[in-house]
């Protein structure tokens, strides 16, 4: 029973693909990622890596996306296309903050979130542009509720 709920999550995030490919925070007034690494005590004890990437996560309503927080950290490349990320994250209303980390494979990540001593895993896709720095995702969290989360930030 277990893979099989696995296999239509994973189903779910494919088909989800289309969705994240097409966000574009850009165009919504929105106010850029906040640095966060200076805001909240969580450090993760691997945030070191090759590269650093800041985003701001999301959920979607019938008048667009709500945004609900920053994410700041860290990914280091073990092949072309695989690797490892870590960072922390918080909300804007500043009521709830966390760390995450994580494995990327080709366009599909893996990972896990903790936060108030409990810990969720997440599931997704990613897109990024590298001419202009910037990428896109969507992801599941395997919670009872199953929320979508939606993604977009850049790169270095």
């Amino acid at each position: 029973m277990k893979k099989i709920i696995s296999l239509i999550l994973i189903g779910l995030v494919v088909l989800m693909l289309p969705t994240a490919t097409a966000i574009n925070f850009r165009n919504t007034n929105i106010i850029k990622p906040q640095p966060v690494l200076n805001k909240i005590n969580i450090r993760p004890t691997d945030i070191n890596g090759t590269g650093n990437f800041s985003a701001m996560f999301a959920k979607k309503n019938d008048t667009g996306y709500v945004i609900l927080g920053n994410i700041e950290g860290t990914y280091e490349f073990s092949s072309e296309y695989s690797g490892s990320f870590s960072g922390i994250w918080n909300t804007t209303s500043g009521d709830a903050s966390g760390t995450l980390s994580g494995w990327f494979w080709g366009f599909i990540f893996l990972g896990s979130i903790q936060y108030d001593n409990e810990s969720d895993w997440f599931v997704g896709l990613y897109r990024i542009n590298e001419t202009s720095y910037e990428f896109g995702a969507i992801a599941l969290i395997l919670t009872s509720s199953f929320p979508i989360r939606y993604c977009a930030g850049t790169f270095d």
